[in-house]
């Protein structure tokens, strides 16, 4: 194991050389994951910083907007505990279920609203994740129990010409005797606007 850490702080970054790892010395290694965990947080804030500057300059006014709308197309036994949109690596959109709602078996009525950015022209990466839990009772009260977790990601390139609508769509596919966790399912799709 020790081996281990040393190769991977090595490979992941300059390692100091007068570290002895055969002794045990898990607060350098600490202190290096610590290091890391930092340049991560600081690049994420730059990104951040600089997407706010962009707005606020108005430079990104010539950016295609991007809107994406979730579609929820699964049956009342499936309740959205979380909704996910992730852009470039970067959190852009999340919603939850508050807790006081999320057990109401009576209710199933979703808040996720449409989420509006710009991006540069170009290629992105686009990733959704969707969590489930199950909502159901009586003879099929175990189902409250599942937790079902959806992902997808695509690659999407946009052009400085239109606007862009991202509809994302969940699903159910599979007959009766299928898994419940498996029945679940997601897509992304995609279409221009023009300007």
């Amino acid at each position: 194991m020790e081996l281990f850490l040393s190769l991977l702080i090595s490979l992941c970054f300059s390692a100091d050389p007068s570290a002895n790892f055969k002794t045990g010395d898990a607060s350098f290694a600490q202190a290096e994951v610590d290091k890391l965990k930092d340049a991560v947080l600081n690049k994420k804030l730059q990104i951040r910083m600089f997407q706010e500057i962009l707005e606020s300059e108005g430079i990104n006014q010539s950016y295609p907007k991007i809107t994406i709308e979730f579609g929820n197309r699964l049956g009342g036994r499936y309740r959205i505990f979380s909704v996910e949109y992730i852009i470039n690596g970067v959190r852009s959109y999340f919603y939850q279920t508050p807790d006081t709602e999320i057990r109401k078996v009576s209710s199933v009525k979703e808040n996720v609203e449409s989420y509006e950015t710009t991006l540069a022209p170009g290629e992105h990466d686009i990733q959704v994740i969707v969590n489930y839990v199950g909502n159901d009772s009586g003879i099929f009260s175990y189902l409250s129990e599942y937790k079902v977790q959806m992902q997808q990601k695509k690659k999407l390139k946009f052009t400085k010409d239109n606007d862009y609508k991202i509809l994302v769509q969940a699903y159910e596919k599979g007959g009766l005797l299928s898994d419940f966790k498996e029945k679940a399912k997601l897509s992304i799709a995609f279409q221009e606007i023009s300007k």
